[in-house]
């Protein structure tokens, strides 16, 4: 017996079956539900790994090691006051890189306590302005015990048993950000499930690891995977790589990335204010880009990725009119309800503040 469809609904309309809402509501203010019953929460915008350089000059030593150590013996001396004050029990011994010719340390590594939060630090020589601090770090891992036991390392406080380096007031002003990585989690999502485009980056490269830690690129064709301007990765996998605790994490977790280097005259100083990020890239759930049928789209996508478009349409017998239309769903991104321009950077200061990077910063003093 023949039947007909009077009417249609473009997804079923199933209530979202994600964890409750007000469970991750602070770590994941922004909440989209679907009408095939799914949830997705996004983080604000934060810091994922950030680049100092900081030139040892007066301005920014504290008076008293600025008048007791001349310019070609800073690098030493600030080295041995963090491998030999309150730090040194938390240096990493396999990161020691002791310089070649003068009895110091050049490169090593903090560890604060949580898995990930880690601060590198390796002395240069810098062209204009002498010798050089390189500190490296992931503010949302240090997080806000973590900013205030750095703050303690750099300016000094009555509990830390090691001299004071810097001055407060001068650091972020002469603290150069040279790289930042700023980050959105979205839970409840897969990389292989997201459509994502760069206004001016082509070359796309979807990797798995056999541990399952699928990882999108955005890069320039001539550049290996490391240096990707843009990357969305499995977050959870890599958390269970590392050994690390999932207690304080949604059950699935996707972290879109992006990586801002040669930034012209940013200071830390500036790290509120800083220019869009995400202002070139589009980024959503590949459900919601209106699709006709839904499964062949993500069908279409994941073929297109792994075989290009020609394969992809060999391999599902399309059409050249259904190929140009699923391929500009995903060249296009109509909807990007992810990461946008303009909007998604709103979270940029509240996402920061979170991370506890302020105690490094010019700003009434505060007990720790």
């Amino acid at each position: 017996m023949g039947y007909s469809i009077i009417t249609t609904l473009p997804y079923p309309t199933n209530k979202p079956s994600n964890e409750d809402i007000n469970t991750f509501k602070d770590q994941f203010p922004n909440v989209r539900d679907y009408p095939n019953g799914h949830r997705i929460r996004i983080s604000d915008p934060k810091p994922d790994k950030i680049n100092l350089t900081i030139p040892l000059v007066d301005e920014v030593l504290t008076d008293k090691l600025a008048k007791e150590c001349p310019s070609d013996m800073r690098c030493e001396r600030i080295s041995q006051v963090f491998c030999s004050g309150s730090a040194n029990s938390s240096i990493i011994p396999s990161s020691v890189r002791p310089h070649f010719a003068k009895p110091y340390n050049r490169v090593f590594e903090i560890d604060f306590g949580t898995p990930g939060a880690v601060l590198r630090c390796e002395f240069r020589d810098g062209k204009k302005c002498g010798r050089l601090l390189c500190l490296s770090f992931n503010p949302s891992n240090v997080g806000p015990n973590g900013h205030k036991e750095f703050a303690a390392l750099l300016f000094g406080c009555s509990w830390s048993a090691g001299p004071a380096i810097f001055k407060r007031s001068t650091f972020a002003q002469w603290a150069k950000v040279t790289r930042i990585d700023c980050a959105v989690d979205c839970t409840g999502i897969r990389p292989n499930e997201l459509v994502m485009r760069h206004d001016t980056v082509k070359a796309l490269t979807l990797y798995s690891s056999g541990s399952s830690l699928e990882t999108i690129y955005l890069r320039n064709a001539s550049q290996p995977d490391k240096h990707a301007l843009v990357k969305a990765y499995d977050k959870t996998a890599e958390v269970l790589l590392k050994g690390g605790d999932l207690s304080p994490w949604p059950n699935q977790v996707t972290r879109i990335e992006v990586t801002r280097k040669g930034l012209q005259q940013k200071y830390l100083e500036d790290v509120f204010d800083l220019p869009d990020a995400f202002r070139k890239i589009r980024c959503g759930y590949a459900y919601s880009q209106g699709a006709d049928c839904w499964k062949r789209f993500q069908a279409f996508r994941c073929l297109r990725q792994e075989h290009g478009l020609l394969g992809a349409v060999e391999l599902m017998g399309l059409s050249v009119d259904k190929a140009t239309a699923l391929e500009q769903l995903i060249t296009k991104v109509p909807t990007p309800d992810l990461v946008r321009p303009k909007v998604s950077w709103q979270g940029w200061k509240t996402g920061c503040k979170k991370t506890g990077i302020q105690a490094l910063l010019d700003c009434p003093k505060t007990p720790f």
